[in-house]
């Protein structure tokens, strides 16, 4: 156990070094990518991260409030280290880009130092690290600035179970804690510490009693935790992020039977990580079919395969349930979440999977090995080559990756290529036009949005379209959208402030005053940046 640190040799110092040069060197054009999509609300319009005077907030409020928008996330220590990085660097894009790839690297380091201590082979921790860190379907939660949250809370993760396996457990415990105040997903940690002990026994001999001793202020402060979230910080439905009647957001069985569909895509993507983008659209499942099948049949055979191989290799058992277990909370099984499958989801998934197949690899080499003279005499040598050959391959397909997000237009573009029906990329490819000053597509954009927003949902692409109008002097059409925009939606800020202000500058205070009347009812704090209370 006091073994795990004091592993910080100058061998394990190399392994560090050459994954962090690997690690800068594929992420390395990922330097130039823009704040843009959720980096806005995340940090650029978010005041709260511009002033420590918000700080209480940071743990009051949810996390896109400093933006004036309403999220069901709370993750204060998140809003922390963006407001750590804009106090010291601004809105210095390079600087944050450089924490989310160091932590990235971190993360690698930090699994192979656990996997390193439980499995005893360096060569397999430095492998699985290894790919951890250049496998493209991690982009999404480096390349892009605020998605931070996926390598923080997963940092803060694996210090937790580090100091567990060095039986240090007030600072496991503190680890836990800052997991839990960065993600949802934190939790995690419990079943994992669970799995460790069953495939490990780093604890001694196995007890039950013993073990829930051991684990009882995790799971007290889990517990803590989860009801804070039900209540008290539970901003916007917390157990429905879709907030509707929708048979997918309703129906357990649904959700059950496409979280079976959205299995067998990323079964494809960790064998193949291609094709790939944040907004997969994923028809919810209705019935059983032959898709949910296979991936029952799918699961049930890496679990029958693991159980069998228990007694001799852990290692099936242990890689299978860790990709189950890290799966599981984003399944919208239990609770509706965002959408059926994210590409980011399997950040911490990934490690599991790979343990299962590089354990099965291996088996089947030694077979080989064994049986054919070749493979034995060269096994080395084959082993190496195929290694390299395979990290080049993903480091390859993450520099092309990260290429497509160098351009808001060209990475909007490319999204919509797999999914024309998602109204959010349409309206933000239409924020990446104005941006760039190509109104006419802007509004061919912020129209085709529009379209499809059949149930009049959405107050962003109406918005956007007010503010297009309002700069190119169509004052009649802006106000009209603006007012859309507050009619579908009226606890958005941005068209009260926008229509007020466009309002005054054609010297129509009445109708400026009427608009500021409604947003004071919604919003009591409503600035009244043109002294119009004293006619209300």
């Amino acid at each position: 156990m006091a073994g795990l640190f004091s592993r910080l040799t100058e061998k394990n110092f190399r392994v560090f070094l050459f994954l962090a040069v690997l690690g800068f060197i594929v992420y390395a054009n990922s330097f130039v990518v823009p704040f843009f999509w959720d980096d806005n609300d995340n940090v650029v319009n978010n005041i709260y991260i511009k002033s420590w005077a918000y700080l209480p907030k940071y743990f009051s409020e949810n996390l896109i409030a400093g933006a004036g928008l309403a999220s069901n996330y709370w993750r204060p220590l998140l809003l922390i280290s963006y407001s750590l990085d804009y106090h010291f660097f601004g809105l210095n894009k390079y600087w944050w880009h450089f924490v989310n790839i160091f932590l990235h690297i971190a993360n690698a380091f930090l699994l192979y130092l656990v996997l390193d201590f439980l499995f005893k082979k360096k060569w397999f921790a430095f492998l699985i690290s290894a790919i951890f860190l250049v496998n493209p379907l991690q982009t999404d939660a480096v390349t892009m600035i605020t998605a931070r949250a996926d390598p923080l809370f997963f940092f803060f993760v694996l210090l937790s179970i580090i100091f567990y396996l060095k039986s240090k457990n007030f600072l496991s415990i503190v680890f836990f804690l800052s997991a839990l105040l960065t993600k949802e997903l934190a939790v995690i940690l419990l079943p994992l510490l669970l799995l460790i002990e069953v495939c490990f026994r780093i604890s001694g001999e196995f007890s039950l009693k013993k073990l829930v001793l051991k684990l009882l202020p995790y799971f007290f402060l889990a517990g803590i935790y989860i009801l804070g979230r039900l209540t008290v910080l539970n901003f916007n439905n917390t157990l429905n992020f879709y907030n509707d009647s929708s048979l997918y957001a309703t129906s357990l069985f649904v959700r059950f039977l496409t979280f079976s569909k959205a299995l067998l895509v990323y079964f494809g993507l960790l064998f193949y990580p291609h094709n790939l983008h944040p907004e997969r659209y994923l028809e919810p499942v209705t019935a059983v079919s032959f898709t949910v099948i296979s991936a029952f049949l799918l699961i049930a055979a890496m679990f029958f395969w693991a159980f069998l191989k228990y007694k001799n290799n852990k290692n099936y058992l242990f890689g299978s349930s860790w990709f189950l277990i890290t799966l599981l909370p984003t399944s919208n099984i239990f609770i509706p979440i965002n959408r059926p499958i994210y590409e980011h989801w399997l950040y911490v998934p990934l490690v599991g999977f790979f343990i299962f197949l590089i354990t099965l690899l291996e088996e089947l080499w030694f077979l080989l090995r064994n049986k054919i003279n070749f493979f034995r005499k060269f096994s080395f040598f084959l082993i190496s080559v195929t290694s390299i050959l395979y990290l080049i391959f993903l480091s390859v397909l993450t520099v092309n990756r990260n290429s497509v997000w160098r351009d808001p237009v060209a990475f909007f573009s490319n999204v919509l290529k797999y999914n024309r029906n998602s109204l959010m990329i349409w309206n933000n490819l239409g924020m990446a036009y104005a941006d760039a000053s190509d109104l006419y597509n802007a509004e061919t954009a912020y129209l085709e949005a529009i379209k499809l927003d059949q149930k009049k949902e959405s107050a962003p692409p109406h918005h956007n379209l007010g503010n297009l109008y309002r700069d190119r002097g169509q004052f009649e059409k802006a106000v009209l959208e603006y007012k859309n925009a507050i009619a579908i939606d009226k606890f958005f800020y941005f068209s009260y402030d926008a229509l007020i202000k466009l309002e005054m500058k054609q010297n129509k205070q009445n109708e400026a005053e009427d608009v500021f009347k409604k947003a004071r009812g919604v919003f009591p704090d409503f600035p009244d940046t043109f002294g119009l209370i004293k006619n209300s």
